[in-house]
């Protein structure tokens, strides 16, 4: 119940040209990854644009920006599993209406755990990198770089009541973080 079938899927697209002069190349991939176990998945979309300008045989400018954005739906696999080989097999999952057994004799019912609890993280990242390379001669060369980058994360998660047992209280949260 705690385990499915894993699908995998990735596109990867990629150009590159140019002149003596000037030169690119721009890639961009997608990534979609369907986890082992049941309510996780990871999500990718990449691309780079990488420039060359060389306006003179001593000169070369360039720069190279890469974006990113990831999605990540999971659990807390330690928790889940844990649980899953320390509850005896024989305890029940679901009560006769349906519901989810939460809690029985201390032990987390793991399939509730991996099917209602919300861990959800999204990842957004900018990396900036600019440079600038002179040769004075075949011996002595110059170069100077400057490089920024970015990223912002938002996490969020929840663990709803049908799992909790008569002494807890429902808890999440959901922020942001730069």
């Amino acid at each position: 119940l705690l385990f499915d079938t894993a699908v995998r899927d990735e596109i990867n697209l990629r150009a590159s040209g140019g002149t003596n002069v000037f030169k690119y190349n721009i890639s961009a991939g997608f990534l979609m990854d369907n986890g082992i176990v049941v309510n996780s998945d990871y999500k990718r979309l990449t691309s780079r644009i990488n420039t060359d300008y060389n306006p003179s045989s001593k000169l070369t400018i360039g720069s190279k920006v890469y974006l990113s954005y990831a999605s990540k739906n999971g659990i807390d696999e330690s928790n889940v599993l844990g649980q899953m080989l320390e509850r005896p097999p024989h305890f029940a999952i679901f009560n006769p209406d349906g519901s989810y057994v939460p809690y029985i004799v201390g032990r987390r019912n793991p399939y509730a755990v991996a099917k209602t609890d919300v861990r959800k993280q999204q990842d957004y990242r900018l990396s900036i990198q600019e440079y600038l390379n002179f040769t004075f001669n075949k011996n002595i060369e110059f170069r100077t770089s400057i490089q920024a980058n970015f990223l912002t994360r938002r996490e969020k998660s929840y663990r709803p009541a049908p799992q909790l047992s008569t002494n807890e209280f429902t808890t999440g949260r959901d922020y942001t973080t730069l």
